[in-house]
């Protein structure tokens, strides 16, 4: 649950000190998944490096002409790395972004397609009155290109809720804070981020300031590393989705890291008990004590193998419960009996798989509201995903944009314990 549960194997994620890279692979590819990314990317055609580096002075020291005669960059250099991210989020959603040496850099697209998929979730209904879309258990993980073309043109025609009237919980926002920047930059969302790192939330704290996100944004600490939405969420929130990249290793050896030269924050970066299933089947187990407050849980997945294990335990009700009670006996005993009787059932489950560049990840989520209480409760909230918002009316709504924000993020501030951006903090990843 820490300063973003970052994947290994991504090929832009590389530790601060420069020695060392993620070895897991993922699904591999030898070509560029870039066209395959959402249809709402801006990442489609991979930027021109020269081009950016003329634009961005901090950017050209790393780049250089390769044997092929384009740019590119040592994509083994954190610094190179992080001047990438800076100038991609600044070029493409104008957005500044800082982060310190010693954490983990996120890829700018790869981030971005989970954003748009998250909204594609809360997207109820296609322009023009289109039917409502459906999903479920039983849905493919892989589909052929004419499947793809079409799942493309659907998305197209999707229109998902936009203001700060939505609000979205990034479950080990890191020091990058990158989901939240996207998610207010494409969408105008609003975010409540947690971490269980100090140094993580101050990081983030810097980038929320100096994007004037102050109103938007929000962080929290997570005190417990072995809890997820418990000592984060208070009994007023509602969230419309919970995103998260969980750290995929079960220790920072596994990891093949050095714990000695882990710096603090950094660890629940890239390992947690468990590893990713242990952790998202922890996320899991804490979703049936939050299933009226968060519509959408969603989680990043990077192994196929556990992709296939959630989606067994979620469309399983006797699993289900046996997860609840292994969860009951590891904290003491708690009650589990009548539990079949108590148990929420899963109302749905859905799974994306994600083309980012040469590696394939998915998303999971899964939501314990059927599809006309998801309507009305985004309804409730200002939005109905039926609806579009068009920009103009937007930039009229400021001031009422304002007034949503402030009530998404109202019960940081009554329970706001004096945080600076040294001591800030925010929970899992």
């Amino acid at each position: 649950m820490s300063s973003k549960r970052r994947h290994a194997g991504e090929v832009q994620e590389s530790r601060g000190q420069g020695s060392h890279q993620k070895r897991f692979k993922g699904v591999q590819s030898h070509v560029c998944n870039n066209e395959k990314m959402h249809p709402r990317s801006k990442h489609h055609e991979a930027p021109d490096y020269f081009v950016l580096a003329d634009k961005y002075p901090d950017f050209k020291p790393f780049v250089y002409r390769n044997r092929f005669g384009s740019a590119s960059i040592d994509y083994k250099d954190a610094a190179a790395l992080r001047a990438l991210s800076r100038c991609l989020l600044k070029e493409y959603y104008g957005l500044e972004w800082s982060l310190p040496e010693s954490f983990l850099c996120p890829p700018v697209p790869t981030r971005a397609n989970y954003i748009h998929e998250v909204a594609d979730l809360l997207a109820v209904k296609e322009a023009g009155g289109g039917a409502e879309q459906k999903g479920g258990a039983g849905e493919t993980t892989r589909v052929d290109q004419e499947e793809k073309d079409d799942e493309d043109e659907r998305k197209k025609n999707l229109i998902p809720p936009r203001g700060p009237q939505i609000c979205g919980l990034d479950v080990g926002v890191g020091a990058n804070c990158i989901y939240a920047l996207l998610g207010a930059a494409s969408y105008g969302w609003t975010f409540v981020g947690s971490d269980i790192s100090s140094d993580a939330i101050g990081a983030a704290q810097k980038n929320v300031d100096a994007n004037g996100l102050g109103e938007r944004i929000r962080l929290r600490l997570q005190k417990d590393r072995t809890k997820i939405f418990e000592g984060v969420l208070t009994p007023g929130d509602t969230f419309a989705f919970s995103m998260c990249n969980p750290p995929f290793h079960e220790s920072l050896e596994s990891a093949g890291v050095n714990p000695a030269r882990v710096l603090e924050g950094q660890d629940g970066e890239l390992a947690c008990e468990g590893g990713e299933s242990g952790f998202i089947r922890r996320m899991i187990r804490e979703s049936f004590s939050y299933c009226q407050q968060i519509i959408w849980f969603t989680s990043l997945v990077a192994r196929l193998s556990t992709l296939k294990s959630l989606r067994q335990l979620l469309g399983s009700p006797e699993s289900l419960r046996e997860l609840l009670r292994e969860g009951a006996e590891t904290q003491g005993g708690g009650q589990v009996e009548g539990l079949e009787e108590r148990l929420p059932s899963v109302k749905e489950t859905r799974v994306v798989t994600l083309h980012q560049g040469k590696q394939t990840r998915w998303v999971i989520a899964w939501t314990f509201m059927d599809s006309f209480k998801r309507e009305a409760i985004l309804g409730s909230l200002g939005s109905s995903s039926s609806s579009s918002v068009s920009e103009e009316k937007e930039e009229k709504g400021e001031s009422k944009d304002e007034e949503d924000s402030s009530a998404c993020v109202q019960q940081d501030r009554e329970g706001e314990t004096k945080q600076n951006p040294s001591d800030s903090n925010s929970e899992p990843a």
